[in-house]
């Protein structure tokens, strides 16, 4: 949906505009109601526990998918999110947040109204705000107290914010490697962070017992063979509890 969507913008030119010149998006989230999953609960006669909402469906674990903002600050050169920042006018206004009381207590009438056993939150880049984490973790443990699933860029896990997110409930985190050769990724992927920091912010979460899952692209231009080698070296060094492949799929607008 965001290719199509990617796709819908560069063909609409400044159509989006306002009378300001400023392109429109949802700017304050708490403006609008949060997600409402009583419209998947209507579609057929199979209750909304035993439908597939998530990858943990395939599990048995009845997890509802949510989000506490949206957005992306990072420019990696194959991702969407990169373009729409700049169309958007900046990373300022494209990165939106709920407010941790209020993420919480959306999420809150959520569990109580489908029961979830899980909370697979969505959010691209959910560890950026330390402040955030510490104050969301802690109400979220004492209002939800329900585990969780993040996705996040490894280079923003340290000691502090791993025992933060394991006291809050944290079980699973999925980080992007894409390529496990550095020069590669810095140069072609404009992803900036050295093994040395994969490795360590794997080695802390799962000291904390926080298990990961890696996510690896392959097919990228400019790929060599020992460009592949080095991904699999650097899983095995990291020992993920699982590993996601994904083939490389051009985006139009994106620099790669």
């Amino acid at each position: 949906n965001i290719i199509h969507f990617a796709i819908f913008i560069f063909n609409q030119g400044d159509s989006s505009a306002d009378f300001t010149g400023k392109r429109w998006l949802l700017e304050n989230l708490e403006d609008y109601p949060y997600i409402d999953y009583s419209i998947f609960e209507a579609e057929g006669t199979e209750p909304l526990s035993k439908k597939r909402l998530s990858p943990l469906s395939d599990a048995g674990i009845f997890a509802l998918q949510i989000i506490t903002g949206r957005g992306c600050p990072y420019k990696c050169t194959y991702c969407s999110n990169s373009t729409l920042m700049d169309y958007y006018g900046g990373a300022r206004r494209f990165l939106r947040k709920y407010a941790a009381e209020s993420a919480v207590k959306n999420i809150m009438k959520l569990s109580q109204r489908f029961k979830p056993q899980f909370v697979e939150f969505m959010d691209e880049t959910f560890v950026l705000d330390k402040k955030w984490i510490e104050e969301f973790c802690r109400l979220f443990k004492t209002e939800v107290g329900l585990p969780f699933v993040i996705m996040s860029r490894i280079d923003s896990i340290d000691d502090h914010i791993a025992s933060l997110l394991a006291e809050g409930g944290a079980k699973l985190v999925f980080f992007g490697l894409e390529s496990g050769d550095e020069e590669f990724r810095i140069k072609y992927l404009n992803r900036r962070m050295s093994n040395k920091t994969i490795i360590e912010g794997a080695r802390i979460l799962k000291n904390h017992g926080i298990m990961i899952v890696t996510f690896n692209m392959f097919g990228m231009p400019f790929e060599t063979k020992e460009n592949l080698r080095k991904t699999f070296d650097l899983n095995t060094a990291i020992e993920p509890d699982a590993e996601v492949p994904y083939v490389y799929k051009i985006i139009p607008g994106t620099q790669l």
